[in-house]
C-alpha cells in the first residue's frame, strides 16, 4: 500500500470516527484492539491496515471499504441522517454503551439493506 492510499484512508477513518464522536480507543475496543495506538498510527497514514481491519472498522462505521480508500462518497442525505441517529444515541443517557452498541448494530444492519432469508 503506498503513502498516498494510507493517507486516504486514515482521513476517512477518522472524518467517520469523529462523526460518531468516538474515540480512537473506542474504535479500537470495537475491532478487537487493545489499545488506541493501532488507530492513531492508521489515521497517521504511518501503518498499512490489514483487509480484515478494513472491513471491520467500515462495518463500525457504518460505511463501504470503497468509502473509506476514497473511491466513493457518501450520501449527503445518508450522512445527515447518520449524523441525527448518531447524536441521538449519544445524547441518551439512559442506555447502556452494550445497549448503544446493540442498537447502533442494528441500525447499520438496517441501512446496509440485507436480508437474512
Amino acid at each position: 500500500m503506498n503513502d498516498q492510499t494510507k493517507k486516504i484512508i486514515g482521513k476517512n477513518i477518522k472524518s467517520h470516527r469523529e462523526e460518531w464522536g468516538w474515540s480512537q480507543e473506542d474504535l479500537a475496543k470495537r475491532i478487537g484492539k487493545k489499545t488506541a495506538t493501532y488507530i492513531a498510527f492508521i489515521e497517521k497514514g504511518e501503518r498499512n491496515i490489514t483487509t480484515v481491519d478494513l472491513m471491520a472498522i467500515a462495518k463500525q462505521l457504518g460505511v463501504t471499504v470503497a468509502n473509506l480508500i476514497g473511491e466513493e462518497k457518501t450520501n449527503s442525505t445518508i450522512t445527515k441522517n447518520n449524523l441525527i441517529f448518531k447524536e441521538a444515541l449519544r445524547a441518551s443517557k439512559d442506555l447502556t454503551q452494550s445497549d448503544k452498541n446493540k442498537i447502533e448494530d442494528y441500525f447499520n444492519y438496517i441501512k446496509s439493506g440485507k436480508d437474512d432469508k
